[in-house]
């Protein structure tokens, strides 16, 4: 599938490189390596943040040619967080890296004007909320209170915006919230059942598809969370008001890695990022 982990001297821990992801069809739509310092820079993406500098802006891998071909299909080129005292710290002196989002108000996002890869475009992919497939690695230090990780809103035609949230809500339970402007608040329509764990590294697979099928799947395991999806597109091409985000925890996320592939991922496929992503992360 193209994937493979690989050391090198201009990082200081294992990562995935992609090489031509000839397996995957189109590879990933959005992929933030924390773990990678060549991805994560201390200003405006022209200096590589060091151990306990703030992050400014960590490249979107899935656009970066360094790692891949730059395709503005990707979810943007790149998040940022201009407001100094809302900026993560990058955490490289033992183990593997990270981002720390100390706080709630940590946050790094993109927008249409912000790492967008046009003008005014964030994207010109559009994501389909039963075709879609999420691998998430972090680490949250004390579980306790909500938190929406990682978010996806397009903005939809009426002004309002059509989100696709990974998310910790009031129960404790993982889920991934598929809604569009009508639903934006209701009912969680994948619920993983499973209570999050303090103070745990953790690799999360979410898979969006059709016919009650969708699933969420822990380091790999037995896929649990099973349910519907929602048929709806989510049109990062047209329109404004659109946010890619990864938001802190109120005790603190620490967050190494995300992939976004715009498809189901074939059992075969989804396997071997799994494989890799325990392997890199020893889980």
């Amino acid at each position: 599938m193209g994937l493979s982990l690989s050391n090198n001297n201009s990082s200081t821990g294992p990562k995935f490189r992609k090489k031509k992801m000839s397996r995957i069809k189109n590879g990933p739509v959005l992929w933030i390596d924390f773990t990678d310092r060549r991805a994560v820079y201390s200003d405006d993406m022209s200096t590589n943040a060091n151990h306990n500098d703030s992050i400014y802006a960590v490249s979107n891998k899935a656009f970066d040619k360094r790692f891949g071909r730059a395709n503005n299909a990707a979810l943007g080129t790149a998040l940022k967080q201009a407001t100094a005292n809302d900026r993560p710290i990058y955490r490289s002196s033992a183990g593997i890296p990270y981002a720390l989002f100390a706080d709630a108000t940590d946050k790094l996002s993109a927008t249409e004007t912000v790492g967008n890869v046009g003008s005014n475009l964030l994207s010109q992919s559009r994501l389909e909320g039963d075709a879609l497939t999420l691998f998430v690695v972090f680490n949250l230090i004390n579980s306790s209170g909500t938190c929406d990780i990682f978010t996806m809103k397009a903005g939809a035609s009426d002004g309002g915006q059509d989100p696709l949230t990974f998310q910790i809500p009031t129960d404790q339970k993982v889920k991934m919230f598929i809604g569009d402007q009508s639903d934006k608040s209701g009912t969680v329509l994948l619920d993983s059942n499973s209570t999050i764990v303090s103070n745990a590294l953790q690799l999360w697979t979410v898979r969006l598809q059709t016919g009650g099928a969708s699933v969420m799947r822990k380091n790999g395991g037995p896929s649990i969370g099973n349910g519907l999806s929602k048929d709806h597109t989510y049109a990062f091409d047209v329109n404004s008001n659109h946010l890619l985000q990864i938001q802190g925890h109120a005790n603190g996320l620490r967050m190494y890695e995300i992939l976004v592939f715009n498809e189901v991922l074939p059992d075969k496929e989804m396997l071997e990022v799994e494989r890799q992503l325990k392997q890199k992360y020893n889980l």
